[in-house]
């Protein structure tokens, strides 16, 4: 993910750079941001938003038994499929 911001960046640059080599805006154009340009950080920012809330809400997983082997098993085994365990034995 870092790289590809990178290399976004990288691009972004050599564009502006092109583009004020060849006279086609000035320095001053390349420190605004544009209407189309501001949406796009704005939804990213959003997006960024969104993803940090979902990332820090937290989450109610089911507490399923597990063997001594770490495995998930059902109520009703005898064996753990994983390692052979006997299960109700260890009950």
């Amino acid at each position: 993910m870092l790289i590809l911001a990178a290399v976004v960046l990288v691009t972004v640059v050599a564009y502006n750079s092109w583009l004020y080599c060849w006279g086609r805006c000035t320095l001053e154009n390349l420190t605004r941001l544009s209407l189309p340009g501001g949406l796009l950080l704005a939804g990213n920012g959003v997006a960024l938003a969104i993803l940090i809330f979902l990332k820090m809400a937290p989450t109610h997983r089911l507490a399923l038994p597990r063997c001594r082997c770490g495995v998930p098993i059902e109520e009703d085994w005898r064996f753990c499929g994983h390692c052979g365990a006997d299960l109700k034995k260890d009950a």
